[in-house]
């Protein structure tokens, strides 16, 4: 039975994680490979940015979500801390 009052949980918190995560990984990839290969820093510290950028969009849209959900996936305190963590990395 659904009650139409309560809204549904927002499935966006999960894919706004793994955007977040995989820009993550892919900066950690690119750091990896300005280590190994110091040719070029200039346009992989630009493309470093970029990624810190894509990550910070998905983190403010993450917030934004969680600021007009009702019913989240996991308690709001908790989306807000790994956000925060998230961004830290």
């Amino acid at each position: 039975m659904r009650f139409p009052w309560i809204p549904p949980q927002e499935p966006k918190f999960f894919e706004l994680f793994d955007q977040t995560s995989e820009a993550i990984v892919q900066a950690a990839d690119l750091l990896v490979d300005l280590a190994e290969h110091l040719d070029c820093p200039g346009r992989r510290v630009d493309e470093l940015a970029d990624l810190k950028r894509q990550g910070d969009r998905s983190i403010d849209a993450l917030l934004e979500v969680l600021g007009r959900t009702l019913i989240t996936p996991f308690e709001r305190e908790d989306i807000q801390a790994l956000a925060r963590s998230l961004g830290d990395v």
